[in-house]
């Protein structure tokens, strides 16, 4: 299954980026008007302040369980569609900012998807390769650091992923920049969009398939919230 917003996809919306929520009814229900889902949001943020306790994202990340629960998300939904074509795995990691709660999370979910991957890339201008190096040591051949600049990360994965000469290649991309979709006519092109209110709308139309990765965050923060077990690394 994937979440987005592709012809293959379901379209899952964000509200505030300091709560994030997402109302995973909305597969079964109509969606509630976005005012409506800002009102709460906001309520539960003033309620959060007010009681000065973290929330739920923070709390899971802070033990550890956030990157966890996401991994096992991606297991009952691999990233990859099936088929014989190596797996090429290119990472941005100047569009996976996010706050420190879900930082750590998210490299983890990178260090495992990499070592799925039969190719893995990952590049990034100096500071977001300097803050991903203490959770991606096993990683560090595999990441490229650039020079501030247009494109120039974009451009370290784009060669790599080009270099792997193979008939019907499947390419998960972790960006939301257009530029990749030179990558669409070489096999089925997975798109894990950071969110989606940045993803290129040319690459969204191009990706066989959108996961929007905020949406994962939050399918794993309720499973957990729900005390369901996930399968830790």
């Amino acid at each position: 299954m994937g979440l987005g917003g592709t012809r293959t996809s379901v379209s899952l919306a964000r509200d505030e980026p300091d709560l994030e929520w997402v109302d995973l009814r909305r597969l079964a229900v109509p969606v509630p008007h976005p005012r409506t889902r800002k009102a709460r949001s906001a309520s539960a943020s003033r309620a959060s302040a007010a009681s000065g306790a973290p929330g739920l994202a923070d709390q899971a990340a802070t033990d550890g369980e956030l990157g966890a629960a996401m991994i096992a998300w991606l297991r009952r939904h691999p990233l990859w569609v099936r088929g014989t074509g190596p797996r090429i795995l290119l990472v941005d990691l100047d569009n996976l900012r996010a706050a420190p709660a879900r930082w750590a999370a998210r490299m983890q979910v990178v260090l495992w998807l990499a070592r799925l991957a039969d190719h893995a890339v990952l590049a990034g201008q100096h500071g977001a390769v300097a803050r991903a190096q203490p959770h991606l040591a096993q990683l560090r051949a595999i990441t490229h650091a650039v020079d501030d600049g247009s494109d120039l990360a974009d451009h370290v994965l784009l060669d790599a992923a080009e270099a792997v000469v193979a008939p019907k290649a499947r390419t998960a991309v972790i960006s939301n920049d257009g530029i990749f979709v030179r990558l669409a006519g070489r096999g089925p092109l997975t798109v894990l969009s950071p969110g989606l209110d940045a993803l290129s709308e040319k690459l969204r139309v191009a990706a066989s398939r959108v996961v929007d990765l905020t949406a994962v965050e939050e399918a794993a923060l309720t499973r957990a919230r729900e005390g369901r077990d996930y399968a830790p690394t």
